[in-house]
C-alpha cells in the first residue's frame, strides 16, 4: 500500500520499445499475425506507423469475431478513445481516470508530447495485490528470480527503489535514474559498448548484462557479496 501510494506512471508503464501496437492500414492477415504473435487483449492503434500518434485501442476479441466469421474488418469500428496521462501522475490518479473514462489502458506522454510508453489496468492492481498470471502468462517469467544461493536473474526494468529494498545495496549517482538497467548504463557511459561481458561493481556486489536489445538492456545478473564472516560470527 505504500507503494503504491509514492509510485507515479513512469514506474509502472510499458516503455515505448516495448509497446506492441497495430496501426490503422494493417491488412487482415498481419492483423491475425500480431494477434497470434503476442496473444494480448488490447492493443494500441497507431496512426502512419508512428507511436507518437496513438488514435485508439482496439478489444483483440471483439475484432476476433469479425476475422473468424470472414468479414472485412474496419479498426474504427472497435476502436476506443484512450487518455493521456503524463509520467508523473500518480497511480492512484492513473486507476481514477480509467475508472472514470471505462477503459484499461492509458498512454503515458513525456515533457514533451511524445509516447512515453503505456499503462493498463492490470498493472495498476498488481501494486496494491501483487502479480496477477494468467493462462497467457505460463511462460512469463518473475522479474527477479533465484539462480543460487547469491546469484538473481533479473529484468533490467526493475526500479533501483524495488533492489534497493529487498537487498538492502543503495545505488550511487541515481538521480533521475528509475531502473536497473538504466543504471548500468548510465554507469558503463558509452552505449555501444554494452555487451554480455559488462560489468558494473557496487560494493563488492557484481551487476553484469546478460541480454541487450538495440541498446536496451533487457536482462542482468546480479552476483550478491555475501560477508561469510558475519555469517559466522551470527
Amino acid at each position: 500500500m505504500f507503494s503504491f501510494d509514492e509510485r507515479v506512471a513512469k514506474d509502472i508503464m510499458v516503455p515505448r520499445t516495448e509497446i506492441v501496437t497495430i496501426h490503422q492500414d494493417m491488412t487482415k492477415s498481419e492483423l491475425v499475425q500480431v494477434l497470434d504473435e503476442y496473444n494480448y487483449t488490447r492493443y494500441p492503434v497507431i496512426e502512419d506507423r508512428d507511436k507518437d500518434k496513438i488514435i485508439g485501442v482496439v478489444n483483440a476479441k471483439k475484432m476476433l469475431q469479425s476475422i473468424v466469421a470472414g468479414r472485412e474488418v474496419d479498426l474504427r469500428a472497435y476502436m476506443r478513445d484512450l487518455p493521456f496521462i503524463l509520467e508523473a501522475t500518480r497511480i492512484q490518479d492513473v486507476m481514477l481516470k480509467m475508472q472514470q473514462e471505462k477503459v484499461h489502458m492509458a498512454v503515458i506522454m513525456d515533457e514533451y508530447g511524445g509516447t512515453s510508453g503505456i499503462v493498463t489496468m492490470e498493472e495498476v492492481i498488481e501494486e496494491l495485490v501483487g502479480e496477477i498470471r494468467d493462462e497467457f502468462d505460463e511462460n512469463e517469467e518473475a522479474d527477479i528470480q533465484k539462480l543460487g544461493t547469491d546469484e538473481y536473474l533479473i529484468n533490467g526494468r526493475v526500479l533501483l527503489d524495488e533492489l534497493e529494498e529487498q537487498f538492502g545495496v543503495e545505488f550511487d549517482e541515481r538521480e533521475h535514474i528509475d531502473t536497473i538497467g538504466g543504471w548500468v548504463q548510465y554507469k558503463t557511459q558509452v552505449l555501444d559498448d554494452i555487451n554480455q561481458e559488462t560489468e558494473v561493481q557496487l560494493d563488492e556486489h557484481t551487476w553484469s548484462v546478460l541480454e541487450v536489445d538495440n541498446h536496451q538492456i533487457k536482462k542482468v545478473k546480479f552476483k550478491q557479496h555475501i560477508d561469510k564472516t558475519r555469517l559466522g560470527q551470527a
